[in-house]
């Protein structure tokens, strides 16, 4: 959704999954829950409790996550987790893997985070979500330290480089290590492809935690 300000310049998109009771979770993790303690039939006010995992819905990955002395969500800079940023519509190769070389990058600039668009996001809400997730094409964890990006944001529930034997971990790890964050569950990228966006995906403030829900959004840059 867009949003305007009084001005009726700057224009905003909410890139957020709605955090629900009982939405789907990534296998194994804990069930969302979201309960009214205080009703205002009951109390006169309404108050809330909410029970999830810090990588439910959209959310960020810091080097935590993988790192046993990585940086946990309080060393993390605000200013790391705000920039501009380029959205790309994913390619795919022949075996339907997620194919970063193919992209067209020509308008990417230096210290652009990436946001990858891939349409995964229409599942959203639905168990087959989490199930046959796009892997990324050989190659693409390098690909993306070469790039230098400080983010990488996609519409998918996790990242996974393909390889023989599999590693499920590799990806995520390697990326982290370099300082690269990851904000998985994004929505809404496939309306602003080709866009350069100021992109905002600020976590609660959890010490020691390895990563945390964010309310992410853009706000659209001059052309």
């Amino acid at each position: 959704m867009y949003i305007k300000n009084e001005s009726g310049h700057d224009r905003w998109i909410d890139l957020s999954l709605p955090i629900q009771a009982g939405m789907p979770v990534y296998p194994g993790d804990p069930p969302v829950s979201v309960r009214r303690f205080l009703t205002h039939g009951c109390n006169g006010v309404q108050a809330s409790a909410i029970s999830l995992s810090c990588h439910a819905g959209t959310h960020v990955d810091v080097p935590r996550h993988y790192l046993p002395k990585g940086a946990a969500l309080e060393s993390i800079l605000l200013d790391q987790l705000t920039g501009p940023s380029l959205v790309v519509r994913a390619c795919l190769t022949a075996e339907g893997l997620i194919d970063l070389a193919s992209m067209d990058l020509s308008e990417q600039r230096a210290g652009d985070n990436l946001l990858l668009a891939t349409g995964w996001d229409r599942l959203a809400g639905k168990p087959a979500y989490y199930q046959d997730i796009p892997r990324f094409a050989p190659g693409s964890t390098r690909f993306l330290l070469e790039k230098g990006i400080p983010i990488l944001g996609l519409d998918l529930p996790t990242v996974e480089e393909a390889a023989d034997p599999p590693d499920h971990d590799m990806m995520h790890q390697v990326l982290l290590e370099e300082g690269i964050l990851i904000v998985e569950c994004l929505c809404g990228l496939e309306k602003i492809i080709g866009r350069r966006v100021q992109f905002y995906a600020f976590p609660l403030l959890l010490p020691g935690c390895d990563g945390s829900p964010v309310r992410a959004c853009a706000r659209m840059l001059p052309v």
